[in-house]
């Protein structure tokens, strides 16, 4: 005979067990003596110390939302005293959860654009300028996760003041643009020409434009990125800049600071510096949008993020296509280790030395000539082009003509790291 194992039967907290053994090992033959009973078994108590318990239940923990429905938890331990090996589990649950609600959340506000500005003056006191109005995204401002508003923030249209501008006009040249008012969040700039001052200046020797419309919290932001930057040995290099002007492709070349982070594009919503190199491609692009940054470097075959902020980021093997609300580009590598970056889509408002090229394209003619030579027409003003011996572009004659015409580059010099 052989005692099977121990079987336990609980009740409140009290309980007995049980073992019991069979007269079949092996049972007995026909003749031959059998065991005094077919079946013996055995009971014993068991105490209360033997069963597991839990432990008290904890507090309840805070709400899980500000605002609107969410939960709260408590829960307590099988420990009291904890299930031995083998024996019974503590019985019930040992997570509690209860809905909560604090209070009503707040309604999502998204914004709308004030009423358009009056037509502000004409830019210039003689021939073509522009007249420009603007709107505000604050009716209402956007709040508690609302979208913001779509669309333009200004429009602009030409305006003829006077179809001839007089000799003095056109001769004098305007003095230097005066600091402005505000570090940021909107100020002012003033030149004058000829020989007045201060309030006695007439409108044809004087003009005024808005500066630093950057809100305040994101030049801080700037400043800070700025200032984690080191340059180090910087060099100063002409950089070639090829134009494609209805066509023709115009080599120019600039004075440059390599090594130095130079702004590419600038708009409300996003921000893309370049590091340039002696060829004129980039060795590092950087994408600032929101809170978010994302930087490319040597080669872009690197697994890239889908967008920063706003920005949306496509890769394409050996491409990647940058998409903003102002401009869409791509970003090519290059036979060596840089990028080149092609304009698709950049609109006029957009400031930085890509803005300043698409304008200098877009204000530019060629007028076509027999043979080797082209006439570039800018800003009202020819210059010969002859066709390059050592590369498949036109030149201008003299390379002092390069830096009058991306004159316009200090626009966004200004403002570089």
């Amino acid at each position: 005979k052989q005692w099977y194992q121990r079987r336990v039967a609980i009740t409140a907290g009290e309980g007995t067990r049980t073992r019991s053994r069979f007269c079949n090992n092996p049972p007995p033959a026909p003749g031959y003596p059998s065991c005094a009973r077919n079946m013996e078994s055995e009971s014993e108590e068991c105490g209360a110390e033997q069963c597991p318990g839990f432990s008290e239940w904890s507090e309840w923990d805070e709400c899980s939302k500000d605002c609107g429905y969410g939960t709260r938890t408590r829960n307590r331990n099988c420990d009291s005293p904890p299930p031995e090996t083998g024996g019974p589990q503590c019985e019930g649950l040992s997570v509690e959860n209860k809905i909560c609600y604090l209070k009503k959340c707040p309604q999502r506000i998204d914004g709308n654009w004030s009423v358009w500005s009056g037509w502000s003056d004409c830019s210039v006191p003689c021939g073509t300028g522009t007249k420009r109005k603007s709107r505000t995204c604050t009716n209402p401002v956007p709040s508690n996760g609302g979208g913001t508003c779509e669309g333009p923030g200004h429009e602009e249209i030409s305006c003829v003041l006077k179809a001839v501008c007089k000799r003095k006009t056109v001769l004098e040249n305007w003095n230097s643009w005066s600091e402005c008012s505000a570090e940021c969040g909107g100020g002012t700039k003033r030149r004058t020409r000829g020989s007045c001052v201060g309030q006695q200046c007439s409108e044809d020797e004087v003009q005024i434009r808005d500066c630093n419309t950057m809100d305040c919290a994101r030049k801080k932001k700037k400043r800070l990125r700025s200032a984690s930057l080191t340059i180090s040995e910087p060099i100063i290099s002409d950089v070639p800049i090829d134009l494609d002007i209805h066509g023709v492709n115009l080599c120019l070349s600039a004075k440059m600071v390599l090594k130095k982070l130079y702004t590419l594009v600038d708009t409300d919503s996003a921000q893309i510096y370049g590091t340039l190199r002696k060829d004129g491609t980039y060795s590092s692009l950087t994408i600032y949008s929101g809170l978010s940054s994302v930087t490319l470097k040597n080669k872009l075959n690197h697994p890239l993020p889908s967008s920063v902020g706003s920005v949306t980021i496509k890769q394409k093997n050996s491409r990647v296509v940058l998409i903003g609300d102002m401009f869409k580009l791509n970003v090519v590598q290059s036979d060596g280790e840089g990028f080149r970056v092609e304009i698709v889509r950049i609109d006029d408002e957009v400031t930085g030395f890509l803005g300043v090229l698409k304008a200098i394209n877009d204000s530019s003619q060629i007028v076509d000539k027999s043979g080797k030579k082209k006439i570039l027409r800018f800003k009202n003003v020819n210059y010969l082009l002859t066709r390059s011996k050592t590369k498949s572009c036109y030149e201008l004659i003299n390379d002092k003509y390069s830096a009058r015409i991306l004159g316009s580059t200090d626009k966004f010099l200004e403002n570089d790291y």
